[in-house]
């Protein structure tokens, strides 16, 4: 059977990241109170990130009735914040050594490519705008 699709993720995988989500989400956490190190978040950045959010709370918050569904929708929607605001402007978002020619030649033996990630669709979709994927093919 041949190969006619290969997904790849986003961050870490085709594009550079220096612990950038992690520090998204540790400024997130932090404008909602919770001071919570990055060794603690980076073991959660390839979940869902409401997911995520609920896990790093639940380490910090010896009350689960304060892990409400307002509070996570809170983190998260500054965590989409930050993230966007990051691959609109910062210096140095780019695809990892190799990347963009595995793509290429992916489509010239006729394999589709694919990008998934955790991420959401705005934020997914500011890092293909930023690097003009979808424009270079």
């Amino acid at each position: 059977m041949a190969i006619k699709l290969v997904v790849f993720d986003i961050a870490g995988t085709t594009v550079k990241d220096d612990h950038d989500v992690s520090k998204a989400f540790q400024a997130a956490l932090k404008k909602s109170n919770y001071e919570v190190p990055l060794e603690l978040i980076n073991p959660l950045m390839g979940y869902e990130k409401n997911l995520a959010i609920k896990q790093i709370l639940r380490l910090h918050e010896h009350n689960d009735a304060k892990i409400t569904t307002e509070l996570v929708t809170k983190i998260h929607k500054e965590f989409v914040s930050q993230m966007i605001e990051h691959y609109k402007t910062a210096p140095g978002i780019e695809p990892l050594p190799n990347v963009e020619e595995t793509f290429a030649a992916l489509r010239t033996q006729g394999i589709q490519v694919g990008i998934n990630t955790g991420f959401s669709r705005d934020i997914a979709d500011t890092i293909v705008n930023r690097l003009q994927w979808f424009e270079r093919g």
